[in-house]
Parts: structure tokens; sequence; C-alpha cells
């Protein structure tokens, strides 16, 4: 599963990286790398998603997901995508838990970078 968003930020380049490096550490994502214009990340954890499932909170709030953004001055792309691993059935619930974490991840990062405006 994956979800992409862009939008315009308030700032420009390294103000943003930071801003986005900021609210990913506020939202407990981890393996937070920068490169020149990006920042990767990490959330959830496979692990508590095999354990619990997504039927239950704790693996619903760990579902893993891999986070690429990339700045070009105030122009921001975000591209999400799932990392729960490979699993023989595709359940339809764990695509509503992707694609709510998805929106929330987005608001956040829209937020922090004082979005402009919503292309899409």
């Amino acid at each position: 599963m994956e979800a992409t968003k862009r939008w315009t930020a308030a700032g420009k380049d390294d103000g943003v990286l930071d801003a986005i490096d900021q609210a990913l550490k506020a939202h407990g994502w981890r393996e937070i790398s920068r490169g020149d214009g990006t920042i990767e990340a990490r959330f959830g954890s496979r692990l508590a998603l095999r354990i619990w499932g997504v039927f239950l909170p704790p693996g619903r709030k760990r579902f893993p997901m891999r986070v690429k953004i990339a700045v070009d001055g105030s122009e921001v792309a975000a591209d999400l995508r799932s990392d729960e691993g490979w699993y023989l059935l595709q359940m339809s619930a764990m695509d509503q838990v992707f694609m709510d974490h998805a929106a929330r991840v987005f608001e956040a990062l829209r937020d922090a970078t004082g979005n402009v405006r919503h292309p899409g």
C-alpha cells in the first residue's frame, strides 16, 4: 500500500526539512535519516502487527510504515508506504488502517511545514 501527497510549504529547504524532522520525531518515527533535500524514516513494528493484528489497538497503533520526503525549495513531496512484510492474504482492514495513518501523517507534516496549499 502506498500514498503520495505534494504541497507547498511556507519555508524553504533546510527550514522545511528541520520542521519535518521534528514532526516525525514528535510522532514516534524512528531511523530518521537526512540526505540532500530528503528525509526517510520508519514507524511502527512488524512484530506488534503480527502479534496483535490490525483489530486490536496495540497492533493498529504501531502499523509499520516507511516515508520518504523530498523538499525542493518550498515544494514538498511525501511518499508513504506500508511496511508490514509478507502476508499470505491481504485484509481490507489493513488497507483502512494504513489510509487512516496516512491521513494523520500527511496532516501532521503539512501542519509542521506551514502548508500554503493542498494540490493533491
